[in-house]
């Protein structure tokens, strides 16, 4: 496997575990000394690229507004 290839999967391996943390709802109002998924938040930054990382968030509000969209689309 080449290297490319292997810093692309670290980066999308930590970008994963970043946001299962994230999105759990237990995480949810911790004081950031308590933040457990702040080292998860590192590992992820510093195995993407800057522009990757922004994208990555990008796209994570994006899809997280269409999905709240149609929630509420639902409930009319």
């Amino acid at each position: 496997m080449g290297k490319a290839l292997e810093q692309r999967e670290k980066c999308w391996s930590t970008r994963d575990e970043y946001f299962k943390c994230i999105d759990d709802p237990s995480n949810f109002g911790l004081p950031k000394e308590d933040d457990v998924c702040l080292s998860l938040q590192l590992a992820y930054e510093n195995s993407c690229p800057e522009s990757w990382v922004k994208y990555f968030q990008q796209k994570k509000d994006r899809d997280y507004l269409i999905s709240a969209q149609a929630q509420i689309g639902e409930l009319r």
